[in-house]
Order: C-alpha cells, then structure tokens, then sequence
C-alpha cells in the first residue's frame, strides 16, 4: 500500500535515508508495502486515512464542473452580430 509524505524540502534527505521513495510525476515522497510506520509518522498527516484498506469504499471525492445555464438569446445574437460584421468586410 502507498503512503503519501508530506515531507519539507530540508528534510528530503532524512526520508530518502529511511526508504522513502520520490514520484517525479506528482513531486512528492511516499512509501510502499513498509511493515513499521513509526519513523515516518512525522510527515504522515493523517494516519488513520493513510493507514484505512482501500476496499472500505473510502474514495477520492471526484471534481465536478457547476452547470451554469446558457442564455440562448445571447449567444444567437452574437453570432449573428459576428456573422455580419465579417460580411461588411
């Protein structure tokens, strides 16, 4: 299972010593499969998620975009607005 560190540039060094791995991707330390947790509680936020079995239905919130309503009448008028502009041309 994968721990995500929270870990300060000035301790990179000390991570890395005890096994802790870098993610160049998503720029941040974590460790993997690691039976004693002990000398990484320090930057592990949040033990009790970091520690919960991902078959619990625990899952990251998914992103969702507000549907904001078009107003047709304004964006038929600017399109015509448009289209006739280019024809004065």
């Amino acid at each position: 299972m994968r721990i995500n560190l929270v870990t300060p540039f000035a301790e990179k060094d000390a991570v890395k010593s005890l096994g802790a791995r870098w993610d160049a991707t998503k720029k941040i330390w974590y460790i993997a499969d690691v039976a004693d947790l002990t000398p990484f509680l320090r930057w592990i936020p949040n033990l009790a998620a970091a520690t919960e079995d991902s078959t619990n239905g625990a899952t990251r919130p998914k992103k969702s975009t507000p549907k904001v309503p078009i107003n047709q009448s304004k964006v038929s008028g600017l399109l015509t607005a448009s289209l006739a502009r280019r024809a004065q041309m």
